[in-house]
């Protein structure tokens, strides 16, 4: 795959501080730098370029079949694609256009995807492929709004109404004179809509965030001047470009500051396609960092040098080996930058709280891990940790131009120019959460004695026992998921008189050190009980007896966003998961609150 060097002459955060509309500084990058790689697509075992000048001609074509097909400014348009050239060239001629672009989740469950449609009420629906179509489809069926749509990938012979063929689209196109979208723009400004972000909750109906083009380009200049992004940096591109974060740190960033955007082909083979992009910088939930780091522990323990490496470059926990200590560092952080693809130099984390001890890992071996926080109603970065002043634990600083402080209850205030207008159709809930320009995120956190944000709790998750105690879950996740025989915990409660979980185990790992001869599932087996009960009181030994898990359950099978159990950047949905899992939480509680009656003193068990 062609490496491409520095380019000179273009200053992206200049371009968006002197931009009036996302589509004007893609206008003006697309000047400054046309014949250079703008984003690689997968080809076969390897990636093919695409200059910005070739992406700009199918941009300008989506922009005038959606301008001859009648869309104005204002009007809404929704979009389901896979990462790629596709969903980029809908966005950006979105933008030109100052048409309200509304992203759809792939695997969104049918009544949610229902619901924003609904709830948007789009002119026309752009999607990709027959997967796409027929989530669409499904999520119709019953729905009281029909827009159209236009389909890409997909057979003639596979739609039906009121779905059209891409290439009709495109002809739409004729109507409307080559420069019309680019003189359209000068008409779009910072105050006008640029998406609707329907927001993954936990719990209800997904909102729609209103993000304007100023919104935008305030968070994506505020970023840059922290994250430091050199024109040429390649980014993986494989989380969803329908949560802001994606779309924000691995979309438009690159797109409008003159670096390249690289494809993944899916979420799975994003190990292959590492090696295959070569990529500079890496935006990724924790998870993908967790799986590193497990990898790494179990080629550990098979392992005496790589055993050693760890240890002498780490300290694990302690301090690194004062003379093997720097060899070692040297030595792990290139094979991590080989397993990367060799030219890796930026991480950085978001969307869910990084394990203390995977930042620390990375750090110490050279690689940091730079943990953000954001929401979508923030554009969505708040903070972020500087690359030269990393402190594991911690958000970071809030990003320039914005403002945090901490209320008396703990939660974390934000104001800035990347704060949503509000949101869609939902005046009271804006008024809920926007008191004289400042957003009230729900999140509890303080600022250390450096101005970097902790985040300790999330206000509206709180488990309130019968005896009066309260008690936030996700440190408790936090602490369990870190153990690498446990993949997911989720810890329930509220109103019983102890705290359960259900646990999802590595059972690949699990097997191994029960010394099976297969990793089958087996909830009910009772080595398997054993050592998760003991990895369970070892994860959670210093805490308070009201903070210990006195009963969990094992599954067989993971959480997932397709089932609706977790959102699309693995937060759980704690709700959707007590109601799949309802025997098993009754059965869970119930007996142990048998036991209790009963007189039993026992400690935690399976």
């Amino acid at each position: 795959m062609r490496r491409t060097g520095p380019r000179s002459g273009f200053q992206g955060v200049e371009s968006l501080r002197t931009s009036q509309s996302l589509g004007a500084a893609w206008l003006q990058r697309v000047s400054a730098l046309p014949e250079l790689p703008v984003c690689w697509e997968p080809e076969g075992k390897t990636y093919s370029p695409v200059s910005a000048r070739a992406l700009h001609e199918e941009i300008s074509a989506i922009a005038r079949a959606l301008r001859g097909y009648g869309l104005e400014t204002g009007d809404r348009l929704a979009l389901m694609a896979p990462n790629g050239r596709l969903w980029a060239a809908v966005d950006l001629a979105a933008q030109l256009l100052g048409v309200v672009l509304v992203p759809l989740y792939q695997g969104q469950r049918a009544a949610e995807l229902q619901h924003i449609l609904e709830d948007s009420a789009p002119t026309l629906v752009c999607l990709q492929g027959e997967e796409a179509l027929a989530e669409v489809r499904e999520a119709l069926g019953e729905a009281r709004y029909r827009p159209p749509i236009a389909a890409a990938g997909v057979r003639d012979s596979h739609l039906p109404e009121p779905a059209f063929s891409w290439g009709e689209l495109l002809r739409y196109g004729e109507r409307v004179a080559p420069d019309e979208p680019e003189a359209y723009n000068r008409t779009v400004g910072r105050d006008h809509l640029a998406t609707l972000v329907y927001t993954s909750g936990t719990t209800g109906w997904p909102k729609g965030v209103e993000l304007t083009h100023g919104n935008l380009l305030a968070n994506i200049e505020a970023s840059l001047r922290v994250l430091k992004i050199l024109p040429g940096d390649r980014f993986l591109s494989f989380l969803p470009l329908a949560h802001i974060f994606e779309r924000t740190g691995g979309h438009f960033i690159p797109y409008l500051c003159g670096a390249e955007v690289a494809y993944a082909r899916s979420t799975q083979t994003v190990a292959a396609d590492l090696g295959r992009a070569q990529p500079t910088i890496l935006v990724a939930v924790p998870r993908m960092y967790q799986l590193f780091h497990d990898r790494a522990q179990t080629q550990r323990s098979r392992d005496r040098l790589a055993d050693r490496l760890i240890r002498w470059a780490t300290g694990d926990g302690g301090r690194p080996h004062p003379i093997l200590g720097g060899p070692a560092r040297h030595l792990l952080r290139r094979r991590f930058r080989q397993r990367m693809g060799g030219r890796m130099r930026l991480l950085v984390s978001g969307g869910a709280a990084l394990p203390r001890e995977v930042g620390h890992f990375f750090r110490n071996i050279g690689l940091p891990v730079l943990e953000g926080y954001g929401q979508t109603e923030t554009a969505p970065v708040i903070s972020v940790n500087p690359q030269e002043a990393v402190k594991v634990g911690t958000v970071g600083r809030p990003v320039p131009g914005v403002d945090v402080r901490i209320a008396s209850d703990g939660e974390i205030l934000v104001r800035g120019p990347n704060v949503m207008r509000g949101y869609w159709n939902r005046p009271e809930e804006t008024a809920a959460v926007l008191h004289e320009g400042w957003l009230h995120t729900g999140d509890a956190g303080e600022l250390d004695e450096d101005g970097y944000l902790v985040i300790t709790d999330r206000l509206k998750e709180i488990l309130v026992t019968s005896g009066g105690k309260n008690i936030p879950p996700q440190p408790l996740e936090l602490r369990l998921a870190a153990q690498p025989v446990i993949q997911q915990a989720v810890v329930f409660g509220n109103g019983q008189p102890y705290l359960g979980a259900l646990i999802v185990p590595d059972w690949e790992l699990l097997a191994e050190r029960l010394g099976w001869d297969n990793a089958t599932p087996d909830p009910k087996a009772p080595d398997a009980q054993r050592l998760v009960r003991e990895t369970i009181q070892h994860a959670l030994s210093d805490l308070s007896a009201w903070e210990q898990i006195r009963r969990f359950q094992l599954l067989a099978a993971p959480l997932t966003q397709e089932a609706g159990e977790l959102t699309p950047t693995l937060k759980v949905k704690r709700k959707v998961v007590a109601q799949q899992y309802a025997e098993e939480l009754a059965a869970l509680f119930d007996e142990a609150r048998a036991e209790e009656v009963g007189g039993s003193q026992a400690g935690p068990a399976g």
